[in-house]
């Protein structure tokens, strides 16, 4: 069920089991090395948050629609008093004009960025589209930084 299908006092109990998830996750090593930056490459994330997704009664869903990689975090949780279960969902849209030989890198992009979206994960030192350092709310230009393509579209339900 859509978190906006939820009673309000599920959508209560969904964002407080979320953040505890969200409590428990801790920054990501970047791992991997490209040509002018590095990243937590998928498998480091998903092996990080793997405990504490089966901890707080989360699971991941990811699959392709439309040309978009969608990715569904569900809490399947029951309390006394209302049984959870619903999920929230990031959608990355991959270009249109994609070369075939380039498709499993965008798709693994994508995966990667629905994660750390839908679950805020840092990933260590960050950088936004254009080149500003945000991490640890330090709001500076780093020098030699270079503007990098953004998704195109990408919606949090």
């Amino acid at each position: 069920m859509h978190f906006d299908s939820l009673s309000a006092a599920q959508q209560c109990l969904f964002l407080t089991a979320l953040k505890g998830l969200k409590d428990s996750l801790k920054t990501v090593a970047q791992n991997r090395q490209a040509k002018h930056w590095s990243y937590a490459d998928l498998n480091a994330i998903r092996d990080s948050i793997a405990a504490s997704l089966d901890e707080h009664g989360f699971f991941i869903q990811e699959f392709i629609k439309d040309n978009c990689v969608v990715t569904r975090l569900y809490l399947l949780a029951t309390t006394e008093s209302y049984p959870v279960a619903g999920h929230l969902e990031s959608q990355f849209r991959l270009a249109d004009d994609i070369d075939p030989m380039d498709s499993g890198k965008a798709i693994t992009y994508g995966r990667r960025y629905n994660l750390t979206v839908l679950l805020a994960i840092r990933t260590g030192e960050e950088e936004d589209t254009d080149g500003v350092d945000i991490s640890r709310g330090r709001y500076s230009r780093r020098a030699g930084s270079r503007r990098r393509g953004s998704p195109e579209e990408t919606e949090i339900f």
